[in-house]
């Protein structure tokens, strides 16, 4: 089976334990019911489990697994994998209704092709299936960039900022949103490990140490990690937490400087498709409405709006980006309600459009008919001279 804690850092043997028998007997469960009613279906565990950094809670004095499970099912080609996925996870929140289990589908053909950190979760997964095999060296591990963290924090920003559903009917808090966020910013500036995946327990190196420290103390990372183990509260004010939101992401994007709105300008020319133009606007999007520096931010996104492309969005994207188009800096600074509706507005439909193509993207797949471009950031440039 999986061995979901031996990469925590501070989760102690009874735990661990008590926690990987649990999920045992969850996995056991999982194989057994893809075996009978999708048979050749290999079932992959990735995530945190599947990296071996998995949370544990206590329940009623036992210890069992505190994290999500995250299921991938590769599927023989011309398999209906929508319904193998929602099957699975119906049989196993009937089974096990204290713990949140998803589970998406792909195709065998559509393996050679995976990238970024979507395809090392998926090659570490393929190791240790729970069912069938896929074929030695059927995943691509591609080495990682800036460009590649990017995307995975502004998936969690997201996450938090436009969360899609309404407090109560979602499944995470704004306090593990958050920790969330700063976890995975922090995952940004810390190198990998031996395969290639950057862990928690990564974050606290020396090497990473010295790319956060200018923002945040070795023992407040130390307990946002153990914290995060045990799914203990966030421990830090939603506004304190928001400012060392914007220090990391300003940190990782722009080394040398730390001026996030002037390098979120310096990039504004590469908002050429829906994949830059959404990471740059939801950044800027951000600045504004969690900073005090409001003004810039305003007028940083104003020009992203202003140089923005048109590949990959629909129609109906278009016609509200024009829209955006006309909004006062100056208004947008002051909050203005509407003004700031009509942003939001256009920033939901860029973020529909994107995650749209993000699937053709993480499979090698060209956006429409034109290469994606990836953003020239600093940070790139920063590895590059160090090599």
């Amino acid at each position: 089976m999986i061995p979901a804690f031996d990469h925590t850092v501070s989760i102690a043997a009874e735990a661990r334990d008590q926690a990987q028998a649990h999920l045992n007997s969850l996995f056991r469960r999982a194989a057994d019911h893809i075996e009978r009613t999708a048979p050749g279906t290999a079932l992959l565990v990735s995530g945190s489990i599947g990296r071996g950094e998995a949370a544990v809670t206590n329940r009623n004095g036992r210890w069992e697994l505190g994290s999500d499970i995250d299921f991938a099912l590769v599927l023989p080609d011309g398999a209906d994998g929508t319904t193998t996925a929602q099957n699975l996870t119906d049989h196993l929140t009937r089974l096990y209704p204290q713990i949140t289990t998803t589970a998406w589908s792909l195709y065998r053909s559509d393996l050679p092709h995976a990238r970024s950190h979507f395809a090392r979760d998926l090659a570490l997964a393929a190791s240790s299936p729970l069912t069938s095999t896929i074929g030695p060296a059927t995943i691509p591990t591609p080495d990682l960039g800036p460009n590649d963290s990017l995307q995975v924090i502004t998936h969690q920003l997201a996450t938090y900022l436009m969360p899609g559903t309404e407090p109560e009917h979602r499944h995470d808090t704004d306090d593990h949103l958050l920790r969330k966020l700063l976890l995975e910013t922090l995952r940004a500036l810390a190198p990998a490990g031996a395969d290639g995946c950057t862990r928690h327990a990564d974050i606290l190196s020396a090497q990473a140490r010295a790319q956060w420290g200018p923002v945040l103390p070795a023992a407040q990372v130390e307990k946002l990690v153990t914290d995060r183990e045990h799914g203990r509260p966030l421990g830090l004010s939603h506004d304190h937490a928001h400012h060392l939101f914007i220090r990391l992401i300003a940190r990782f994007l722009a080394p040398a400087t730390g001026d996030l709105p002037d390098e979120l300008q310096r990039l504004a020319p590469a908002a050429t498709d829906v994949m830059a133009a959404y990471q740059l606007a939801l950044l800027a999007y951000t600045g504004l409405l969690l900073t005090d520096d409001r003004a810039r931010y305003a007028t940083t996104l104003c020009l992203i709006w202003d140089r923005m492309g048109t590949t990959g969005l629909t129609d109906s994207t278009i016609d509200v980006i024009q829209t955006a188009k006309s909004v006062d800096p100056t208004a947008v600074a002051q909050l203005r309600p509407r003004q700031l509706s009509i942003l939001a507005g256009a920033m939901w439909r860029l973020r529909d459009d994107y995650y749209r193509h993000l699937g053709a993207r993480m499979f090698g797949r060209p956006l429409l008919d034109t290469p994606y471009a990836d953003l020239p950031l600093a940070r790139t440039a920063l590895a590059g001279a160090h090599q």
